[in-house]
């Protein structure tokens, strides 16, 4: 007899992996589905928050053998030039590898109890007397309840019939070996001006940099060439990297719905991703959390209720940042070149877990010229 679970989660990234973990660990039968083999690639800068360190340590799991390296230096640049550097006594961001990292957490969620099936592609779902029927490329899995954490293009949304209206900016990244790598340890820079509604960054790794550019701006094209350039500024050798993108799913509205029935949405499928910096590890794993505590309540409303009221208002915030630092990117860093407390704050909130909603106000009321028509955050 085929096993019954209590939920299929299709998807093993952080948000999938963390759901699993956190149901297995309360005695839930949970099947935890991907389309790939694990470790697999991911595009993706790698920089891990302290707020979403603390998270992972507050439920017992512990990433430090993963580390590349430990960022205490924040350098803000406008067109490469005008550095404005912010060091803290303690590491803001933990770098990894996101084929390491999210592998970590899927063996997390195997080790408390979940079935894990690679090469599974999610193909649809159909009712039952009794629940779900799940039918994937490899088998039929029944369940009570299904989670959509396969990513910015969802196929479970788009199963529930309700895909989320979201904005999609994209990112480009390419790893490489420099002679200059040394002098990056600890390091990140965050520059604006490369690109429209977007910002260029570079991550130390062990053994490489990662160094990237995104936009929210849909008109953008030609992400390759902004790189390019970007990496022409920072003076960095361009043989010997592997280039590729990704989309970046943020939400577009105020309130959000992410369940039907029996089945819901979260991380990136539920396009929750800051729509300043497009970090999206922190609210996969938020998003998790707060789905397990709904699912295991049996009551799926209480998610998006728990979503609506704790994470949309942060990110409305964040939006709204978003648009000043966008609209006025040189009159931001012009700012922040001469008051280093709202330089601190802003890395703080990017990485540290400050409110946006600070910062927005130390932003605003210095900034007069932009106007306010702009910086609506819907």
């Amino acid at each position: 007899m085929n096993k019954k679970y209590f939920a299929v989660i299709v998807g093993a990234g952080p948000a999938g992996s963390y759901l699993a973990y956190k149901l297995a660990r309360n005695n839930m039968p949970v099947a935890l589905i991907d389309k790939k083999i694990f470790p697999r690639y991911k595009t993706c800068g790698g920089g891990i928050s302290a707020k979403a360190t603390k998270l992972l340590l507050d439920a017992e799991i512990d990433f430090s053998n993963l580390v590349q390296d430990r960022i205490k230096k924040v350098i803000f640049t406008k067109n490469c030039l005008g550095p404005v550097p912010v060091t803290f006594e303690q590491p803001i961001i933990e770098m990894v590898m996101r084929d390491e990292f999210d592998d970590h957490l899927r063996q997390h969620a195997v080790s408390a109890g979940a079935d894990f099936y690679p090469e599974s592609t999610f193909l649809q779902q159909e009712n039952t007397k009794d629940g779900l029927l799940i039918k994937t490329s490899g088998k039929a899995i029944s369940t009570i309840y299904l989670v959509g954490a396969d990513g910015a293009n969802s196929q479970v949304a788009k199963s529930m019939g309700q895909p989320v209206k979201r904005r999609k900016g994209f990112a480009v990244e390419c790893e490489l070996e420099s002679t200059r790598q040394a002098q990056y340890k600890g390091t990140v820079i965050l520059d604006h001006g490369h690109i429209d509604e977007g910002y260029g960054w570079v991550f130390p790794k062990k053994n490489h940099l990662s160094v990237g550019i995104g936009s929210f701006s849909p008109k953008q094209k030609n992400y390759r060439q902004h790189l390019e350039r970007f990496l022409t500024s920072l003076n960095l050798p361009h043989e010997k990297k592997l280039t590729r993108g990704h989309l970046i799913p943020t939400p577009s509205q105020k309130k959000v719905f992410l369940h039907k029935d029996y089945a819901l949405l979260v991380g990136d499928a539920a396009g929750l991703v800051d729509p300043m910096t497009g970090e999206g590890v922190y609210y996969a794993l938020k998003s998790a959390e707060l789905a397990a505590e709904a699912l295991m309540k049996n009551k799926l409303s209480s998610y998006s209720d728990s979503v609506n009221s704790l994470l949309m208002p942060e990110l409305r915030q964040a939006k709204r940042v978003a648009k000043i630092l966008y609209t006025a990117p040189a009159a931001v860093h012009s700012l922040i070149q001469k008051n280093h407390n709202l330089a601190k704050n802003l890395a703080e909130v990017v990485y540290g877990g400050e409110s946006y909603r600070n910062l927005f106000k130390g932003l605003a009321t210095q900034i007069v010229k932009i106007p306010w028509s702009n910086i609506s955050p819907d």
